[in-house]
């Protein structure tokens, strides 16, 4: 039986090694395409971000990061404030990665070795590299029921950003109720 397990697991490891590479090569293209797109002299600031959402779209669960970052306050939602939640959360996000872009020179991005945290769960170092130190950014991925690899957070110099959305909405809630958020969320929105 041992003799058995030992084989299994070399016959796995290849297997998986095979997904994390797969990952690492996808984060990379991706990177490659947002890279080529801020860097054309040609499109306006609106039609690259278009496009960059367009390249992003398929790897990101927006929707899960959303979930997430209400944490056990969720539950509480009707199915209506949930979409509510979802649209206006996304938007901040999208926002939120088109201000650090737009700061975008000529850094470069060094992917590093995925790591399996558990089962369904990898997370790909990498570093930013440009005139200053490097800034160390993680891509969390998990594996959905439908069996594809998406980015459910980004962990920024050590920082989670859907933890630091759970914080800053937990702290509102803490006050004022979901309504509040929702209006707080649709005023940044709007600026």
């Amino acid at each position: 039986m041992r003799k058995f397990l030992i084989v299994f697991t070399l016959f796995l490891l290849p297997l998986m090694a095979s997904v994390e590479s797969e990952l690492k090569g996808m984060l990379q293209g991706k990177i490659n395409t947002i890279t080529t797109i801020l860097e054309d002299k040609n499109s306006s600031k609106e039609q690259k971000e278009s496009r960059i959402i367009s390249s992003i779209e398929d790897i990101f669960d927006f929707n899960l990061m959303a979930k997430l970052s209400l944490g056990r306050e969720w539950k509480k939602l009707t199915p209506k404030d949930r979409e509510d939640y979802n649209r206006f959360f996304i938007e901040r996000v999208k926002n939120s990665y088109f201000e650090k872009l737009n700061s975008y020179t000529d850094e470069k991005i060094e992917i590093k070795e995925p790591k399996r945290v558990k089962k369904n769960r990898i997370t790909i170092p990498s570093y930013v590299v440009g005139k200053s130190e490097p800034l160390k950014v993680f891509y969390k991925f998990y594996m959905t029921k439908k069996k594809k690899w998406l980015i459910y957070d980004l962990e920024i110099e050590g920082v989670s950003i859907v933890q630091t959305y759970r914080t800053q909405f937990a702290e509102i809630l803490a006050n004022l109720n979901f309504k509040n958020l929702l209006e707080k969320l649709s005023t940044q929105r709007k600026q």
